[in-house]
């Protein structure tokens, strides 16, 4: 298996498509302020779900979101995405983002 994260681009680019933001300080009418998740390959086997729609008051951070959604510890290993970009666990996250979660790719 190759490890030049060829499968981690399959997993990205595995996400739906996300409607719109509207422009900064503009929102929608009857919008929920909402956060999409997704767990992938090993990471949702672990949590026993693929996807979940959260509230987003109270969520700061891709670690706010993982305890949120989760009831287990968040692996050393688990790679995360915001928007389909790679980030560090304390990345900050706003309403109708989404955050995923799926295990590293190693090979040999």
């Amino acid at each position: 298996m190759r490890s030049d994260g060829l499968e981690n681009l399959r997993i990205l680019a595995q996400f739906s498509a996300h409607e719109k933001k509207p422009a900064a300080g503009k929102t929608t009418e009857n919008h929920v302020m909402s956060i999409t998740v997704k767990f992938f390959a090993s990471i949702r086997e672990k949590v026993g779900k693929s996807e979940q729609l959260i509230d987003s008051e109270g969520i700061s951070s891709v670690t706010d979101v993982w305890e949120r959604t989760t009831d287990v510890p968040l692996p050393a290993n688990v790679l995360m995405a915001v928007n389909q970009e790679y980030v560090r666990a304390e990345q900050a996250v706003r309403d109708r983002d989404e955050v995923a979660f799926f295990p590293a790719v190693t090979g040999g």
